[in-house]
């Protein structure tokens, strides 16, 4: 089920990586890409997540973004599919 986000307000992520074993396991980096539209055209961003702990954090401006739905997936170092996605409906402010 999508997040509601209101245009123009910043979301945050916060990701923190196991194994299949549910062991906490420390990647090198970690990214989140996120899927819009701006003015009609579909847009990627792919941003670094900064590590805080055992957490690794990261946010979106959702400013120049389309109304609608934003697709965004967390990957690591240690991780070679996705290891969390989402959706953010941006909706009207």
């Amino acid at each position: 089920m999508p997040t509601n986000l209101t245009r123009g307000n910043t979301a945050q992520f916060v990701a923190e990586f196991v194994n299949a074993a549910g062991t906490l396991v420390n990647p090198s980096s970690a990214s989140i890409t996120i899927t819009y539209n701006i003015s009609g055209v579909a847009t990627s961003t792919t941003s670094d997540l900064t590590l805080s702990g055992s957490f690794w954090i990261g946010t979106w401006d959702s400013t120049p973004a389309d109304l609608g739905n934003a697709d965004w997936s967390v990957s690591s170092s240690v991780t070679t599919n996705p290891a969390q996605t989402g959706t953010i409906r941006v909706i009207d402010p």
